[in-house]
Order: structure tokens, then sequence, then C-alpha cells
């Protein structure tokens, strides 16, 4: 199997921006049908865990073959945490400094156990709304969920097919139940089958139970003949069409992830037009930089607000939001410059330096590559 598939590069990068545009134009009246997809982007989050799952699934279960070794698990976590903690690190400080100049994104704690846990990354795993970053919780419960991955391995990989398949259906009818009975948009609204959660427990339940999926599409992928029919391109087309339409319903979300899982498994073939299409350069670019796009555009606001004030004299209404369309237009730009800046100069020399830190390569043979769809997050 290739270390990277680029049509899933492709996908995350637009679930990236996704996130993006959702937290930049969210707020602007408009066509009702546009403005729902437009907000509805918390559903990037469980796409993001899905193809975590299905990525770690595919890089890492021969190499926990024929045993999960203490030594091969240490490689794995090594491998990680080069992947995730140079720009993670580097973006809380950002945003430590913020918060003391009293521009930072969230009130958090800042007692030394609050801001161990926020560059820990563990800070979701009790109070996800203490995330400096603001996008942080999600990559604290993947850290989480990646440090189980032995766990995983065994109830969905090494597991017989009876056995993996009733994992798998108890994480989905755990995520149905959570939502029909608490899935809601935002505080203090009905029921509406959303499932936009970020506390404890339902964050915690909501992106390990699609982390496993995300694996268990791996296994299907890996395993069953039928899967390739999911990669024809008028399967694929069905599929992306009912992602699309269900983006406009977000009492449907578990909807979205069943589809997304559909959706991983036919490009992961790459044999569609679709596909190519994913995996051609834009898209690809975007997937390249995603992480950097998921963890830089919620700080930039307030330092959009305070470069503002600096430059015109005007304090803005609200520092924390983009408050014209145009605003929006140039801090994606801004982002998009600075996440790919991010990409080739701080992240890639930075995951070298602690592989080789970490270990040589005659201790381990070939550097341990995981693909450039790992989880932005």
């Amino acid at each position: 199997m290739r270390s990277e598939i680029k049509s899933l590069t492709g996908l995350r990068g637009i679930a990236a921006c996704w996130v993006m545009i959702g937290h930049y134009f969210g707020r602007f009246p408009g066509n009702a049908m546009v403005h729902t997809v437009v907000s509805h982007m918390y559903v990037a989050v469980d796409l993001f865990m899905i193809l975590s799952g299905f990525v770690l699934a595919m890089t890492y279960e021969d190499r926990f073959s024929p045993a999960i070794t203490a030594r091969e698990y240490v490689r794995f976590v090594q491998a990680r945490v080069a992947r995730l903690f140079p720009l993670y690190a580097l973006v809380t400080a950002i945003c430590l400094l913020m918060m003391e100049f009293g521009v930072g994104l969230n009130m958090c704690d800042l007692s030394l156990p609050g801001i161990a846990a926020n560059f820990l990354m563990v800070q979701a795993w009790w109070w996800p709304d203490d995330s400096l970053t603001g996008t942080g919780w999600s990559l604290s419960i993947e850290w989480g969920a990646n440090l189980l991955l032995p766990v995983f391995v065994l109830l969905l990989l090494r597991a017989s097919n009876n056995r993996a398949a009733i994992v798998a259906a108890g994480a989905l009818l755990c995520l149905v139940w959570l939502s029909l009975s608490q899935g809601q948009v935002g505080e203090d609204l009905p029921l509406t089958g959303a499932i936009d959660w970020y506390y404890v427990p339902n964050s915690l339940i909501r992106c390990g139970t699609e982390f496993a999926l995300g694996m268990y599409c791996w296994r299907l992928r890996s395993r069953a003949v039928w899967t390739r029919s999911l990669g024809r391109t008028k399967p694929l087309l069905a599929v992306f069409a009912g992602v699309l339409v269900i983006t406009a319903l977000p009492s449907l979300d578990v909807m979205f992830v069943i589809l997304s899982c559909c959706l991983v498994i036919g490009l992961s073939f790459e044999q569609s037009w679709l596909a190519r299409c994913l995996g051609s350069a834009v898209p690809r670019w975007l997937g390249l930089i995603s992480f950097s796009i998921y963890l830089l555009h919620l700080p930039l606001l307030p330092l959009k607000g305070l470069l503002i004030e600096l430059v015109a004299g005007v304090r803005p209404v609200d520092s924390y939001e983009v408050e014209t369309v145009f605003q929006g237009v140039v801090c994606m730009a801004l982002v998009l410059g600075l996440s790919t800046l991010s990409f080739y100069y701080f992240e890639k020399p930075m995951q070298r330096r602690l592989r080789r830190l970490f270990t040589s390569s005659d201790a381990i043979g070939k550097p341990m590559v995981e693909g450039q769809i790992v989880p932005a997050r």
C-alpha cells in the first residue's frame, strides 16, 4: 500500500477549508441552504476522525503484526509525536502569549496544571472548553485515540469478522443513541439529531466511535471484495452526492458519518475521475497544509483585530469574529499563505529532526512514514 492516497489527502484539505469557512463566514446571513452548509462545518471533525482511524489502520496493521510489541508501540508513539506536536506546541505557546496580553481565544485555566494539560494535548480528556488553540479539543481527543491504537487493533483488525463487526456496530449504535437522546446544535436548543459535541463525555464518545469506524473501514477495504464496487464512478458519485445533500441537513449527522465511511473507502481505490480530481494539485496542496489551516485559522482572528486597532486606530466591534466578507477573504488568504510556509519550513523540518532524535535509522531500518493524510484534525 502506498504511504499516501492523494484523493484522501485532497479530501482532508477540503474539509479543513470547510472548517475555516464556517468559522469565518458562518455568522453572515444569506441563502438559507448555503448558510446551513457553511455553519454545518463541525462535521468535518467527524470526517477527520474517520480518516485518522483509516490511515493509521492502513499504516500500522502490518507493523503491529503478528504481535503488538512494546518496541513497535514506542516507535508508533514517537512517529505520532513527531507528526502532531511541533506545530501544535508552537501555536499553543503563541495562544498562551496572546492570552497574557489580553487577546487570547479562550479564557482558559492558566494554572500550571491547565497549561501543562494544553501543551501535553490532554486537556480535552476532562475539560475540553479549555483549549488554548480553539480547535485543540479535537486534536486532544485524537491523541488519546492514537495512544489506544493497540486496543483498537485487537478489537477491529485482529478479531474475527463477526467480532469486529459487532464492535463496529456497537460503536455506530452508540453514536446513533447519543444523537437521538442528546443531539443538538448549540446550547439550550431542542434535540435535532446533530452531533456537535465538544464537551466531555459526549465529545470523547463522538470522536472515539468515529476513529473506530475509520479503522473498521480499512478492515473492510482490505478484506472484503465487495468494497471495490464503492471505488467505481457511479457508486462513488452517488455516495458523494449523498454527503453533499446531508451537509444541508444537520438532523442527519449520523448518516453523514456512515456515508463518509463509504466515501473514504471508495476514494481509497483511486479508480474514478472523482478520486483523481480530489488528488489533483490544488486539493492535494490543501491537504498537505490542512493541519496548519486547522490550527492557525482561529488564532489569526484576535491578531487581526489587534492589527486593525494598531494600524487604523479603530477598535473592532468583535475581535474574535470576521466583521465583513472582505475581511474573511483576506484572513483566508493569510491562513493559506502562513500554512504553506508552516508546512514546508516548520512542520516537515521539525518532523525530520524529531525522528532523528527519537531513533537512528540503523535501529529501526527505514524511517517510519505515515503519509500526508495523517489527521489534522
